[in-house]
């Protein structure tokens, strides 16, 4: 395995914290190609010139997204960090350096070789040509969301030599920072002349059409125990219901599905085999169903916007 990694001084570090203004988020909606392009949310147009973007707010609930001739609904669910809308589905680079902080670069050095493994990522550049690279590739999607990218610097941030932070570095040696890049800027900070010969991004045809909605309770899942299969279509109809609230009532629709989307007792003890010694475990039981639902809800949680039917 190869390895590419940058590494710069640090004096402080400044970090942001994107905060929410319920019941409605404001979004960067970005253009990272080489021409202006023309994205329609709901009934409002927007012109956004090439290697631009702009800031968008948007009540919580449903929307709709137009661009290029395709169209796709999304429903609004702020939360407390960023996100970036890619009307284009262009590739994004997410991508990490490690400052030294200034005064410690012997400790410094000795612990950016610990760390560094944390931040490196498989890359094939060919098939059966793979390199360890300090980036994440994100392709095909319209939202990015800072949950999933915890970035400490946006699209319209730079790097520099050396930064500040409010933070207390008494005891570290090294900060790491992430940022997310278009493309083409990603190729300019590195230096296409850092990178391995043929290396180049895989380019996707992904249209918004192709995009699928966010599944909380696939229509797959069955319990096989009555009582428990009643609460099953309860948090699915529940889903619904949220999907189908405004800003108004969002945030009660919500509240009511990731406070109480959990099997009652009662119930656990009837449907379970760890309760119940008559029953078997098996791919349909409430326990199974019990974790799917568990990760689908704190995907939920993550997200700020939600591709829909």
């Amino acid at each position: 395995m190869k390895f590419i990694y940058f590494v710069a001084t640090l004096l402080l570090l400044t970090a942001c914290d994107p905060s929410s203004k319920a019941p409605s988020k404001q979004f960067w909606m970005d253009n990272p190609t080489d021409k202006t392009i023309q994205v329609k949310i709901d009934s409002v147009v927007y012109d956004l010139p090439a290697n631009s973007g702009l800031t968008v707010e948007l009540l919580a609930g449903k929307h709709s997204l137009a661009y290029n001739g395709e169209s796709v609904q999304f429903f609004v669910k702020p939360n407390d960090q960023g996100c970036v809308i890619n009307p284009t589905l262009s590739n994004y680079v997410f991508f990490h350096e490690i400052y030294i902080v200034e005064g410690k670069e012997k400790e410094g050095n000795a612990e950016y070789e610990k760390m560094r493994a944390i931040y490196m990522h498989p890359f094939e550049i060919q098939p059966g040509d793979t390199i360890d690279v300090p980036f994440q590739v994100i392709s095909d999607q319209l939202f990015i969301e800072q949950y999933e990218y915890f970035w400490h610097l946006g699209i319209t941030e730079s790097y520099k030599n050396n930064a500040k932070t409010s933070a207390d570095l008494s005891r570290a040696s090294t900060a790491p920072q992430s940022k997310l890049f278009r493309e083409n800027d990603f190729y300019n900070y590195v230096g296409r002349e850092n990178l391995p010969e043929g290396f180049a991004l895989k380019q996707s045809n992904y249209k918004l059409s192709d995009l699928k909605p966010f599944v909380f309770v696939a229509d797959t899942i069955t319990i096989d125990c009555e009582p428990a299969q009643k609460y099953l279509d309860l948090y699915r109809s529940r889903f619904k219901e949220l999907l189908n609230s405004d800003a108004e009532h969002y945030q009660a629709k919500y509240d009511t599905i990731r406070y109480y989307t959990k099997f009652p007792t009662e119930v656990e003890k009837e449907c379970s085999p760890r309760y119940n010694k008559d029953r078997v475990s098996s791919d349909n039981d409430i326990d199974k169903a019990s974790v799917r639902i568990g990760k689908n809800l704190e995907k939920l949680g993550e997200k700020n916007a939600i591709v829909i039917n």
